[in-house]
């Protein structure tokens, strides 16, 4: 991970929703964590972006239910709640280490259409230039079935072309993609991966209780970046990565 770092300026993180949950909460610990090695990647002079998943989640928590929302509009009013609760928890964590963020929420529709791709391309570029770290989210409250990302490991790459990053980092607990069921013994981790289509065989989609990605919305979203030459690494909770070059 650390070599992956070295040489690049501009990095977005995906944060994926689990990572964010703990003790049915928001897991403040971890965006305090995140926070801090945030402010050291600033301080060796790196642009930051974050792409953040959650709002979901969050919103759900706010209510105290315990369940993903069975509708497009149950999804849309539980992700307002959840979006504002979220964007605060951000702020007021980041801003402990004298780091400022914006909210920016997108749709696809929105960076379909060229002026609007321009408009959000120039706001993140100001935002970086002010020294500001852009936290970026999908607008469910506006988006219908046909216009959304489908999950935020596409928003996130995405992002990274719309923003010229030098690197993605995807942050997951998906666990990586292994050569066979991951609880046999004899099925091993791919460590690097150089062939996505290859990869793809033995990739998954999420089973999470609030997730909607998986391994192989990873490996889609990846081949992305890649081909604008992008390279991603997969951090995994595991403290184990893989590399797509």
């Amino acid at each position: 991970m650390r070599k992956s770092l070295k040489n690049k300026k501009r990095i977005v993180i995906k944060i994926g929703s689990q990572l964010l949950e703990k003790d049915n909460d928001i897991d403040k610990d971890f965006i305090g964590d995140l926070a801090s090695q945030i402010k050291k990647l600033k301080e060796k002079g790196k642009d930051i972006l974050i792409v953040s998943s959650g709002a979901v989640l969050a919103g759900i928590k706010k209510l105290g239910i315990d369940r993903k929302p069975k509708t497009i509009t149950e999804k849309q009013a539980i992700s307002a709640i959840g979006q504002a609760y979220l964007i605060q928890l951000y702020d007021k964590t980041f801003s402990k280490n004298n780091l400022t963020i914006a909210q920016i929420l997108l749709t696809t529709e929105g960076l379909k259409e060229r002026k609007r791709y321009v408009y959000a391309k120039n706001t993140i570029e100001k935002l970086l230039e002010l020294d500001v770290i852009p936290i970026i989210n999908e607008n469910d409250t506006v988006a219908i079935e046909e216009i959304v990302f489908g999950d935020n490991d596409f928003l996130a790459a995405h992002v990274s072309v719309l923003a010229n990053a030098d690197l993605l980092i995807i942050l997951s607990t998906a666990g990586g993609v292994y050569t066979g069921d991951p609880l046999k013994q004899e099925s091993k981790l791919i460590e690097e991966i150089k062939d996505i289509n290859e990869a793809l065989k033995y990739a998954g989609s999420s089973k999470s209780k609030f997730g909607t990605g998986g391994m192989r919305s990873k490996l889609e979203a990846s081949e992305i970046a890649v081909s604008h030459g992008i390279p991603v690494v997969l951090h995994l909770k595991k403290r184990h990565y893989s590399k797509y070059y």
